[in-house]
């Protein structure tokens, strides 16, 4: 198939680990799964352009992007044939999509689609990364036409793929016959061992019901995708059904389980690739704190809601003020101008409204000429209009209460400790730490299992299947790698699936759990 060689985190660190017996004069045994260490040492192999292309992938894992990006500058400048040039161009193309950097994105899978010639499969790739970019962004006429270009692909792994993504957009664009159509397709169609395509598959699912309003069926299919998350150990999956579970919740006024939900979410900050999805859960909380308080039993009780509300806002607006993330900070003011409202502090909750309505119009002007922005600019306005009726309302209650009692701005000082809980970490790394305990417990006779290097192991690995051969990384023999993987299993440290050599292990879901 196609074109990224070492797709699989598995693949990619036996393909490392078999380069750097070749190359380097010290043994890698029990250090290969510290990723960065690895990575430092490939630069040794600079003129090896499959080395180079491994170290960008693990790069792009560690979410090291310029650094990856180098790498593949590298292999590419080294590279004659066009297969292997259009791999580079390819995994360059989705490092500009986690960097949701799209237009770029789009021109690296153009050359990918360039470079691909007669091969039919290569230039399936291609249509759907750029289909998908233009998703992305907005695009969405122009993404389903790069997508059905490529469901004419003979490969039914590809053509599984473009009717989920093609079910996606026309979710989006309110066609939810097509949607159903298209996502009940691949979903049907899909491999029971391919969880992480079912899970995108019940999410999508879901997505598209809770947009028909069909509230039960979307958290119905949003559990069954946080389960396979939480096996899978997929942070941002995880923090986003957790999300989406929060805001359905709040919808049908379930407001207990949408406060779980959305802190269970804002639990996972630290681990996040895209920070600016936290924004987007401190704006949820803090509407569910405000509709709570609005709801309270008690003055008591809603003061405290209120106060909650207020941090939330806080760290929403730290965040989207380092991310230069404007348009989330503009919505931020407006749920700031709501919760002064609510503080019967009318002035200030004017000043929160016109603040968020005129950072809206700055972004509407800056980017009226970017095609590529026009969905959200349409957004922006209907926001703005909201916005509005929010200050035409307050002006009512200042002309029919003046004078108006004001009740100073809350002032918390657990805003800079709550922020240092959602400052940025690996997973890998916090889950290799939690191990280390956990594997120091462990008492099996005649087995002495090195905790530290299994515990990195298990955390760079973290819910991805992995076989025998890469526990003998560690510097085991094979029938001592066999016995050791048994005693974990036996003692519920690991799962297996399979049998003899297709057996794999993966980390038990139970042990360090996620955040529920």
């Amino acid at each position: 198939m196609m074109v990224v060689p070492f797709k699989s985190l598995p693949n990619l660190i036996t393909k490392t680990y078999q380069y750097l017996q070749i190359h380097s004069k010290i043994s890698w045994n029990s250090n290969i799964y510290d990723l960065h260490k690895v990575c430092e040492a490939l630069d040794r192999f600079s003129k090896d352009p499959s080395i180079l292309l491994a170290q960008a992938l693990l790069y792009h894992r560690l979410s090291r992007w310029e650094d990856a990006h180098r790498s593949i500058d590298k292999a590419r400048s080294c590279i004659k044939n066009k297969l292997q040039l259009a791999t580079c161009h390819y995994s360059k193309g989705k490092i500009f999509q986690s960097q949701e950097q799209y237009d770029a994105s789009v021109e690296e899978m153009r050359e990918v689609f360039g470079l691909a010639g007669h091969n039919r499969i290569i230039r399936a790739y291609a249509l759907i990364g750029i289909g998908w970019s233009h998703f992305c962004s907005g695009n969405y006429d122009v993404a389903e036409s790069f997508l059905y270009r490529a469901l004419q692909s003979r490969v039914e792994e590809i053509r599984l793929d473009c009717r989920r993504r093609l079910g996606v957009i026309a979710s989006y664009k309110g066609d939810y016959y097509q949607a159903d159509k298209y996502l009940n397709a691949a979903l049907e169609g899909a491999s029971p061992r391919d969880e992480l395509y079912l899970l995108h598959c019940r999410y999508d699912m879901a997505l598209s019901a809770e947009r028909q309003k069909k509230y039960e069926r979307a958290l119905s299919l949003f559990q069954e995708a946080k389960n396979i998350a939480r096996t899978l150990r997929k942070v941002d999956e995880l923090a986003r059904i957790s999300t989406r579970i929060a805001q359905i919740s709040q919808e049908i006024g379930q407001l207990d389980d949408a406060l779980k939900s959305i802190k269970a979410a804002l639990s996972l900050s630290p681990f996040v690739v895209r920070r600016h999805e936290i924004i987007d859960r401190f704006i949820c909380k803090s509407g569910i704190e405000l509709h709570q308080a609005e709801q309270a039993d008690s003055s008591d009780k809603a003061d405290e809601l209120r106060l909650n509300a207020h941090v939330s806002l806080e760290l929403g607006q730290k965040i989207a003020s380092q991310e230069k993330d404007y348009r989330r900070l503009a919505k931020l003011w407006n749920q700031r101008g709501i919760f002064e409202t609510q503080q019967n502090n009318p002035l200030a909750a004017l000043r929160a409204f016109d603040t968020s309505q005129r950072m809206l119009a700055t972004i509407r002007q800056s980017e009226k000429n970017d095609v590529d922005r026009q969905a959200d600019i349409e957004r922006d306005f209907d926001y703005s209009i909201s916005i509005s009726e929010q200050i035409s309302r307050v002006h009512d209650q200042l002309i029919k209460h003046s004078p108006y009692p004001i009740h100073p701005t809350w002032r918390s000082t657990s805003v800079d400790s709550e922020m240092s809980k959602i400052e940025r970490r690996s997973y890998s790394d916090s889950l290799t730490k939690e191990l280390i305990p956990e594997l120091r417990r462990l008492n099996i006779p005649k087995v002495r299992v090195m905790s530290e290097p299994l515990a990195r192991m298990l955390g760079v690995f973290v819910g991805t299947p992995f076989k025998n051969m890469h526990y003998t990384y560690l510097g085991y023999a094979w029938t001592t790698a066999t016995l050791h993987l048994r005693h974990l299993t036996l003692s519920g440290i690991l799962t297996k699936s399979g049998h003899a050599k297709g057996a794999q292990y993966r980390l038990n879901v139970d042990l360090c759990p996620l955040s529920e």
